[in-house]
């Protein structure tokens, strides 16, 4: 080894040291309560909705960014019949550190356990999960007054994002249409990771009386949403079906 090689790894292993006790520092430095808080009040401010955490929450910053809630609650439309829409045992969202100082979102991996989710739409046709926050009078005259201008597109949405993998276990999804019976969907797993070019796929899926098991790969997901109403959306599928353990060719 080189002299010069040796001096650069040396310098380079006590800057991720320092960088590493600097994470920690913060990290440890953070308040619990303060963060829920700080959730809690920014999905307020862009959904109308009460974002609930009664469980833990904690955070790391190094070597990549990890958030862990538990019990967590999202509060219903108010013509809803439930109180909550959505509710989770635990959630787990990594995020890769690095990336951010490029200007780059890549989330390592999302983990939902205990999804209970509650979807209904009303007889107007209104969908509880529309998140748009409620308009106020002051809002609407705004909104009138710049309807002229359409606002110009966001230096944001230039801002790469991936997610490599998405992780959700022990879901279950009821949905009610008007005054229709509730459909109940049980998802014991779902699996997508991306692995180079291609997504795997993993789903054990139950309605009903009927057992449904997908496994196998697709071409990029995060390809197709991204040319999803800009290109010809093309994807490759290899992919095993089964209903009620028996395959379908």
């Amino acid at each position: 080894m080189t002299k010069t090689l040796k001096i650069i790894l040396i310098t380079f292993a006590t800057v991720m040291t320092l960088g590493g006790l600097g994470a920690w520092y913060a990290a440890s430095s953070i308040n619990p309560t303060q963060l829920t808080q700080l959730l809690s009040s920014a999905v307020k401010d862009a959904t109308g909705r009460d974002l609930k955490i009664s469980g833990p929450v904690s955070l790391k910053i190094f070597p990549s960014i990890g958030v862990k809630a538990e019990q967590v609650t999202l509060s219903n439309a108010s013509w809803a019949s439930q109180s909550q829409m959505l509710a989770f045992k635990r959630i787990e969202l990594e995020v890769k550190l690095l990336p951010l100082f490029l200007g780059n979102v890549e989330i390592s991996s999302i983990n939902l356990v205990g999804l209970d989710a509650d979807l209904q739409t009303n007889q107007v046709g209104q969908n509880n999960w529309d998140l748009s926050p409620p308009v106020t009078t002051i809002n609407s005259k705004s909104t009138s007054s710049t309807s002229s201008n359409p606002p110009q597109a966001s230096s944001s949405y230039s801002t790469f994002m991936a997610i490599e993998a998405i992780h959700i276990s022990d879901a279950r999804i009821s949905y009610q249409n008007g005054s229709n019976p509730i459909k109940l969907l049980e998802i014991p797993k779902l699996s997508l990771v991306a692995d180079g070019s291609k997504t795997a796929i993993l789903l054990d899926l139950q309605y009903a009386n009927y057992k449904l098991g997908l496994k196998g790969n697709m071409s990029s997901l995060r390809q197709a949403i991204a040319d999803w109403d800009q290109a010809p959306v093309k994807t490759s599928l290899d992919l095993t079906l089964t209903l009620n353990g028996k395959s379908l060719d």
